[in-house]
């Protein structure tokens, strides 16, 4: 192999990088705002990664009709800026979504993970 092709598979191989969510959710808070964020964006999750698009999960049809109208062309820029290759988003209605956000917010999920370590040794006491 020559030098030339070295540095194109090297190219090829930084540009086909892994999108790290957690970076990309820290920069929409940044360009959008924090209340277009905390109303909107972050509660959309990244279900899977190609090399040339990805697909967003969101917990409801509203939810994905609102953000594709109002927020998919920003979105697309700003993953754009993370992995050049990206020529387009998919939103998928993942419905477990809106139950895992729902059951964080109100902490009732933190009740349940602590239940055995927690409520079942002080109901073991009281009874």
């Amino acid at each position: 192999m020559d030098k030339t092709s070295l540095k194109t598979n090297a190219n090829t191989l930084s540009e086909e990088s892994v999108l790290n969510w957690q970076i990309i959710q820290k920069d929409f808070e940044k360009s959008f705002g924090a209340e277009v964020y905390s109303s909107w964006l972050k509660n959309i999750l990244l279900v899977k990664e190609y090399n040339d698009y990805v697909i967003l999960g969101v917990p409801t049809r509203f939810f994905r009709d609102w953000i594709t109208s109002r927020y998919a062309d920003r979105i697309l820029s700003e993953l754009k800026r993370h992995k050049l290759s990206i020529n387009r988003i998919e939103f998928k209605i993942e419905s477990f979504i809106s139950v895992i956000l729902f059951l964080l917010e109100s902490r009732e999920i933190i009740l349940f993970f602590n239940f055995s370590f927690y409520v079942y040794p002080l109901y073991k006491f009281i009874c």
